[in-house]
């Protein structure tokens, strides 16, 4: 109470902006700690699966497949040795993801060394070894109890650990003034793994602070937000995007174009709501009951350790066996060169069930959300689901630092995208519009490619032979070419000596112009009689708008035979900045061109530039996906020219 009488405004103002120091610190500080630990998950894992994809593919052809398979079960136990025994012999308290023990310390409950530096340096660390170790586990979870343990580190302005005082912060020290700065840690390390400011602050309200007021609401949502920006400035650098601040948190899996709901979707959403709710009551029992045992007979150090290298072991054995007899090979897509595993699976084609198992639990879940339809079969998914469902429980509880919202966010997404698979089996049909639109064989594009195109390239596509004009050409060659076909578009083209005999090519491109633009030149009679003259005056854009949108034919325009011979410099006219696209491009990447870009037609050319095809929408509109009980097929299609 003296102290109190004794305190003047200006030390409460000075202790007010102390206290929000502390917290600028304190979500700074955080940020740093999950950006260390995503980085060196993200390298780690990276190397680990590339030194484990070359061993496999290469032992496939060397038979020596006993090799990558006890490299990828000594990896996962070894990582998974130091990191359990870094919990059971250092810091019991930091196993798991810490937040019922945080939960418990905001609750007033005691709990010896829940908020010790070598906590912290134990959650760090083990997350980072559990997550490489290959177990179904996440690394958002122990972020919140890392914010916490940061949060009563810097707020003491001292350490027991290091026995260390800095002689400040000293009127912070009470529990009080103790748990609230926890409560912003916690909401802190739920901002950085999430991305979720407000998240961090409803966090804290409903499961941690015991006394709560306007200005520790302020302080929490500060930050919260000072956590968020300072992990997406970090990351976004990091990934060479120094400030786009392009990652909200920890948990990313990317961006969603296109997402279209229906209210008749409604009863499917109901049902995966109620299933997914029973799965989780599953979980929690069978969990529950693990940790019963647990508690009962692997009460010992040297227990939890063994049971956690088992499960380490199982789950690289199971994912090796589940890869090996799994028959669903996909042809090569752009998107998984990186984690592209051909295993038992033909030349050009990839295991996919190996590219679930080949990168981390998140990565995972963003392959699940975006990849296109075709991507896994319903017996893929199907198998992988009922294994790591009872994989992440049994992992679950172990003796390492560990979450469990990213594999239950897996496990969900898995049998979401079965179910997805499932109904597209029973009703395969396209909207009504779509349907009459095939049948009129109109060459509508829809908004994506079809699946199980990203095979076909451009040299299989595209219209051949191509009808080209030179640069200067001949006005009879001209109206010989309009009036014997209906193409819409010519690439314009020179032909070099040395390259003139080059098989399958028709000249070095120089540009594009079109059948209109040639009729209205011809209208005009801007041709000269000798190849090397020219017009007196060009045409301006005026004299090709006014002819818009009822162009005249070609039968239409006049032309005497002695005009027939003269020579029409098509360079001032012909567009010669248009875009091409290369011999070797796949069919997705065409159909993103002529979607973005409204395009009605796209030169191919061969490394040297030269023209070896074009392609147009009927040319794309060729290809469609059908679905027979949920196996999805190419089919071509005859496009009506009437």
């Amino acid at each position: 109470m003296d102290d109190q009488r004794t305190t003047t405004f200006s030390q409460i103002r000075r202790t007010n902006e102390t206290r929000w120091l502390v917290i600028l610190v304190i979500g700074i500080l955080t940020a740093v700690t999950a950006c260390l630990i995503d980085m060196c998950i993200e390298t780690i894992c990276e190397y680990k699966f590339d030194l484990l994809q070359h061993w496999m593919n290469q032992c496939i052809r060397d038979d020596c497949i006993i090799v990558p398979y006890l490299a990828w079960v000594g990896m996962n136990a070894g990582a998974v040795l130091a990191g359990s025994a870094l919990v059971a012999y250092v810091a019991p308290v930091a196993a798991a993801s810490g937040i019922p023990v945080i939960k418990c310390y905001l609750n007033g409950v005691k709990v010896p060394e829940v908020v010790r530096f070598k906590t912290l340096l134990v959650k760090a660390v083990g997350v980072v070894l559990s997550v490489v170790g290959g177990l179904a586990v996440g690394k958002e979870g122990p972020m919140i109890h890392c914010g916490s343990v940061i949060a009563a580190g810097v707020s003491q302005g001292k350490s027991t650990t290091f026995r260390k005082d800095l002689g400040v912060f000293k009127d912070f020290r009470e529990d009080h003034e103790k748990r609230d700065f926890v409560s912003a840690g916690a909401a802190a390390g739920v901002a950085a793994a999430f991305g979720a400011p407000v998240g961090g602050v409803l966090f804290s309200l409903e499961e941690g602070a015991s006394f709560w007021n306007q200005s520790l609401t302020w302080r929490i949502f500060f930050c919260s937000t000072i956590s968020a920006f300072s992990l997406s400035m970090i990351l976004s650098a990091f990934h060479g995007h120094a400030g786009e601040l392009s990652f909200s948190g920890l948990v990313n899996f990317g961006e969603f174009e296109d997402v279209q709901w229906n209210i008749m979707e409604l009863p499917i959403y109901i049902v995966m709501g109620a299933t997914g709710g029973l799965l989780g009551a599953i979980f929690n029992y069978v969990n529950f009951r693990l940790t019963v045992f647990r508690i009962r007979y692997l009460y010992r150090r040297w227990t939890k350790v063994v049971e956690a290298v088992m499960v380490a072991v199982v789950t690289a054995s199971v994912a090796f066996l589940m890869i090996d007899v799994s028959t669903d090979c996909r042809p090569h897509m752009d998107e998984f060169k990186d984690n592209s595993l051909q295993f038992n699976c033909s030349d050009g084609r990839y295991s996919a069930l190996g590219q679930i198992w080949f990168q981390t639990p998140e990565a995972s879940v963003r392959s699940l959300f975006h990849q296109p339809e075709g991507t896994w079969s319903a017996a893929t998914l199907g198998g992988f689901f009922v294994v790591y469902f009872f994989l992440s429980c049994w992992t679950y509880g172990l003796s390492v630092s560990s979450g469990v919202f990213i594999p239950t966010l897996l496990v969900g997404a898995v049998w979401g995208r079965l179910l997805g698979v499932g109904v597209r089996a029973i009703f395969p049909t396209a909207g009504l519009y779509d349907i009459h639109l095939q049948l009129a064989g109109v060459p509508f594009l829809g908004w994506e490619a079809p699946s199980k195109s990203s095979h076909i390239s451009a040299r299989e596509v595209m219209g051949y032979p191509v009808i080209t004009f030179r640069m200067v050409e001949n006005v009879g060659n001209i109206i010989d070419v309009l009036a014997s076909c209906p193409h819409n578009g010519f690439p314009v083209v020179d032909t070099p000596e040395e390259q003139s005999s080059e098989e399958h090519c028709f000249g070095r491109y120089r540009g594009i112009i079109l059948r209109w633009q040639l009729i209205v030149l011809l209208q005009y009679k801007m041709f000269h009689s000798s190849a090397e003259g020219s017009c007196a005056r060009n045409l301006g854009i005026k004299n090709f708008r006014d002819a818009y949108p009822r162009y005249p034919t070609i039968q239409q325009v006049h032309v005497s035979v002695h005009e027939r011979e003269y020579s029409m410099d098509l360079r001032p006219y012909m567009n010669s900045s248009a875009y091409t696209v290369s011999h070797t491009a796949s069919l997705p990447r065409i159909f993103k061109l002529f979607r973005a870009l409204g395009l009605r037609h796209l030169v191919v050319v061969n490394s040297s530039n030269m023209v070896v095809g074009i392609v147009t929408r009927k040319d794309l509109a060729r290809y469609r996906t059908t679905s027979h009980y949920g196996r999805l097929s190419m089919e071509e299609l005859h496009i009506s020219h009437g």
